[in-house]
């Protein structure tokens, strides 16, 4: 994971992070923060991962922690998928792809450290499964399969 380039990234305070998990109601996992710290806002040059069917999937761009008129942020975009009943409440979302999708932290079972899900915007994850595709066991292991193309 340390050894992951990062491109268009900025730091972000430790106490920013704080703010959001406190307006979230959750604790980022270890991994997400240690690597958000020096990479916020960042797209991973190693952007792509494969979906469970085999297919190639993008990472995108991680969600800033704060408020910006230019960039997604985690809790704006939290409570805009919520209030839309996009997602249930305990699926975060920490990074987007170019299709307008979300990886996002499943805190489902596993409230230390979540298993990360892609969630179609397109799709009504109450009507359809395929909203909601389990990517990864845990952000760590999200990042450590990421490929060059």
């Amino acid at each position: 994971m340390s050894s992951l380039e990062w491109d268009f990234a900025t730091n972000v305070s430790l106490d920013d992070i704080k703010k959001a998990e406190q307006k979230l109601g959750i604790l980022f996992p270890r991994e997400y923060v240690e690597c958000v710290i020096h990479n916020h806002g960042g797209i991973p040059k190693k952007e792509y991962y494969t979906k469970p069917n085999g297919r190639k999937g993008v990472f995108g761009q991680l969600l800033l922690m704060y408020k910006s008129d230019n960039y997604l942020d985690v809790v704006s975009t939290y409570k805009f998928l919520l209030e839309d009943e996009l997602i249930p409440p305990y699926i975060i979302p920490f990074a987007n792809d170019p299709a307008g999708n979300f990886l996002c932290f499943d805190y489902s079972t596993n409230l230390i450290d979540p298993s990360i899900i892609l969630l179609d915007h397109e799709l009504d994850y109450q009507e359809d499964d395929d909203a909601i595709t389990s990517i990864s066991n845990s952000f760590k292991d999200l990042l450590d399969s990421l490929y060059f193309d």
